[in-house]
C-alpha cells in the first residue's frame, strides 16, 4: 500500500506571487481612480453639476477657475504696466 502525502500549505514561492499579484492589482485600481479623479478636476463646474456631481466637487471646480481667472488678471496688469512698474 502506498501512502500519499496531502500537502496542508502552499510553498513560499506560490504565497509571494500571490501577494505580489494582489499588491499590482490594488496599484492599478488606486492608479485608475487618481487618473478619472484629475479628468473630473478638469472639468468646469457647470458641467459637473450638469452630470450630478458632489457640491464639494462643483465648489473645488469654482474655486480653479476663480484662482485661475485671477492670475491672468493679474499677469495681464503686470504686461500692460511694462518693465519697472511693479517689483
Amino acid at each position: 500500500m502506498t501512502t500519499t502525502t496531502i500537502r496542508l500549505r502552499r510553498s513560499w514561492i506560490t504565497r509571494a506571487a500571490e501577494a505580489v499579484s494582489q499588491a499590482w492589482t490594488e496599484l492599478r485600481r488606486r492608479w485608475r481612480e487618481r487618473r478619472e479623479m484629475q479628468d473630473l478636476n478638469e472639468l468646469d463646474e457647470a458641467t459637473l453639476r450638469d452630470m450630478g456631481m458632489p457640491l464639494w466637487l462643483q465648489e473645488e471646480a469654482r474655486a480653479r477657475r476663480e484662482q485661475r481667472d485671477m492670475r491672468i488678471g493679474i499677469e495681464s496688469l503686470r504686461d500692460s504696466a511694462g518693465p519697472g512698474r511693479f517689483y
